[in-house]
């Protein structure tokens, strides 16, 4: 590969990449598997080939790619044929990923992640203090909370898990709904996890199956991408735009949607959702499906933006060990007219300075006392 200067179109960098990145250079988990000693002297050649991997992965199968501006792209491959070019000679795995870490600093995508150690390189911010999530205030052991106090039902999540008792849980979400004005939901500093209990919230609540989270969702059309959509079970099958339009491939399309104004909600009082800027991901699933319903308020500040770039595996790079959390899909959010949701996120109805505590601000709304 030539120095970096003398490169100056995003095709050309591309192509530099391709021409070098190993046919077979990654394995798929489900997890990150971190390598075991990062200590690890790895050769020039091997560097090289997790380097230009990692390029081809974003030029090729990065669900997000190319819908990022053609000058972002050209800088994420300058920076990272900059990091190739300064490998001369055997690396420790620690300093290659030292070196990669600035990569995911660029880009506007909260679920892409570049890991090697517990300490990944993530996109997060410090969270602002609304309150602390109720499971956390109340020390509970599970990370889950739902209980009435008089006509209002709590839902309080700490984190969305993998459920042994989904149906047990939905069941005392439908009892909470019964006999009660209003209902809280607690996201604060929930950065998500599992669609299976987000999914079920949403849909208890709203009483719909089949309301559009997203306006329109884009997978990538290459065999890269391709290979890699097998290992997601739940991928929709793909669809593609008219007379099999190239890269990327459109997958949904919900852009004609319109909600009847005569939709009886499963739940006919107030919802307020409490978030803040750490509630994400699955938590903001859960807004997708309330949001359709003109009863539900915000109340904190605005939520993490974290729902853009879906459906995502850890992908290890194979000589390194270093893992890179890539996702497949993007997507348009349903509720946000501009596509700067990622990073951003929903902005509140009911704004809280910080320091102020959303749940004392809901249940005095709730009691009437700022109304």
């Amino acid at each position: 590969m030539r120095k970096v200067k003398e490169i100056l179109i995003l095709e050309c960098l591309e192509q530099r990449f391709l021409s070098v990145a190993p046919e077979n250079g990654f394995c798929v988990n489900k997890l990150p598997n971190l390598p075991s000693d990062m200590e690890k002297t790895i050769s020039q050649d091997m560097a090289w080939a997790d380097v230009a991997m990692l390029a081809q992965l974003l030029i090729q199968a990065y669900g997000g790619w190319p819908f990022y501006p053609k000058l972002l792209r050209r800088k994420i491959l300058t920076v990272l044929l900059r990091i190739y070019d300064s490998i001369s000679g055997p690396v420790k795995i620690c300093e290659l990923y030292d070196r990669l870490k600035p990569i995911v600093a660029m880009m506007p995508d909260r679920h892409i992640m570049i890991v090697a150690d517990k300490n990944p390189m993530i996109n997060i911010e410090t969270p602002i203090n609304v309150g602390d999530n109720l499971v956390t205030a109340r020390h509970i052991k599970e990370p889950y909370l739902i209980e009435k106090q008089g006509r209002i039902g709590i839902i309080a999540l700490s984190r969305f898990f993998e459920p042994k008792d989904l149906e047990d849980i939905r069941q005392r979400v439908l009892d909470i709904m019964t006999k009660t004005d209003a209902i809280i939901v607690d996201l604060r500093n929930n950065g998500g996890g599992s669609m299976h209990i987000a999914s079920m919230l949403g849909k208890t609540l709203s009483g719909y199956d089949l309301i559009p989270r997203s306006r329109r969702m884009f997978a990538r059309n290459t065999p890269l991408a391709r290979k890699l959509q097998q290992y997601i079970t739940d991928f929709p099958a793909i669809k593609t735009i008219a007379n099999n339009a190239p890269d990327p491939v459109m997958i949904v399309d919900n852009s004609k949607f319109k909600m009847s104004k005569n939709h009886k909600w499963a739940f006919g009082g107030k919802i307020y959702i409490l978030v803040n800027n750490r509630s994400a991901s699955s938590s903001e699933t859960v807004i997708e499906y309330l949001k359709y319903n003109p009863n539900t308020k915000l109340i904190g500040t605005h939520t993490s933006g974290c729902n853009q770039y879906i459906h995502y595996r850890f992908i290890e790079l194979a000589r390194s060990g270093i893992h890179v959390r890539l996702p497949l899909v993007y997507k348009e959010i349903a509720h946000v007219k501009s596509q700067k949701f990622e990073m951003h996120g929903y902005a509140p109805d009911i704004e809280c300075t910080p320091g102020t505590d959303a749940f004392k601000v809901a249940m005095d709304m709730i009691k009437g006392k700022l109304l």
